[in-house]
């Protein structure tokens, strides 16, 4: 601002003494409504440039914490720009400018930024076959419930779901699949943050996950009925994933039956009656993974 005089009146005693001060505000500020900007991942942004006091002059300028993958600050102009990448909540940045006639001399700006869009804690993903999967993302931060569309490509491996409004990958994978890359494409309405009047504006969010499907999975229903004293052969599980190099079995198999601990097939002839008991099967893998 432009130098105010002001008058200050002290009274005490019966008596008022008057002093005059003028005041003047300089540094430097992020022009536009508030301090917040909401940005959407993958759009290119406006340029947000400060506005420096009259006759101040700043020679450089650096940010803390660090702008969100995609955007910059320009080390002398102080003009944020760029395409932001990643999604996250509400993040405020201080933004120091160092006086160029006097480096002893620095001004603080503020802003903060709110990129809409979602992401995952990682980008690549292996889920267990027959295992439950919840996976969360990291940030989802799509103030909506409404006018939400969803579309995955190619389709999810079989009994996994991707829910349109909170990003929660779920299910009971049933079947082997190979590593493969999906494109999640996610359409919302939004508050238009430049509309007072509240109106809705269409945004479209992008991510890309790869999912694989690995563990060990016996053929057929893996319901076995057995006879006593007849002998049997269950053929060794289907690997997907790390190599198994050892297997084992909880709680003991039926006298007369064994497993390899090598390949996980099942063999012998049973010599005692049982009641249907689930065994768990578990192959530990050369990275020290197990599997069951």
């Amino acid at each position: 601002s432009g130098v105010t005089q002001y008058r200050i009146d002290i009274s005490g005693n019966g008596q008022t003494r008057t002093t005059d001060i003028s005041l003047s505000v300089i540094g430097f500020y992020y022009n536009y409504t508030g301090q917040l900007q909401n940005l959407c991942t993958d759009e290119e942004i406006a340029a947000i440039d400060p506005t420096v006091s009259a006759g101040l002059s700043i020679g450089s300028y650096t940010i803390s914490p660090a702008l969100p993958t995609g955007l910059t600050i320009s080390a002398t102009s102080g003009i944020i720009s760029g395409t932001p990448t990643i999604a996250q909540e509400q993040v405020d940045y201080i933004v120091t400018g160092i006086d160029s006639n006097n480096p002893n001399i620095s001004y603080t700006g503020l802003i903060s930024l709110n990129i809409y869009g979602f992401e995952y804690e990682n980008t690549k993903y292996a889920f267990e076959i027959y295992h439950s999967v919840a996976l969360s993302p990291s940030v989802f931060n799509i103030l909506t419930e409404e006018g939400v569309d969803v579309s995955i490509t190619p389709t999810f491996p079989s009994n996994l779901d991707f829910s349109g409004t909170s990003g929660i990958i779920s299910g009971i994978p049933v079947a082997f699949s190979s590593e493969q890359n999906y494109n999640i494409s996610l359409n919302a309405s939004l508050n238009d943050p430049d509309n007072i009047g509240g109106a809705q504006i269409q945004k479209n969010f992008k991510n890309n996950i790869s999912l694989s499907i690995v563990g060990i999975k016996y053929g057929g229903d893996r319901d076995f009925i057995l006879k006593h004293s007849e002998s049997i052969t269950i053929a060794p599980p289907e690997v997907q994933g790390n190599p198994v190099y050892f297997f084992r079995i909880e709680p003991d198999l039926p006298n007369g039956l064994s497993i390899n601990p090598e390949n996980g097939g099942i063999q012998g002839t049973p010599t005692e009656f049982k009641e249907r008991i689930e065994y768990i099967v578990t192959g530990k893998t050369d990275t020290e993974v197990e599997y069951t």
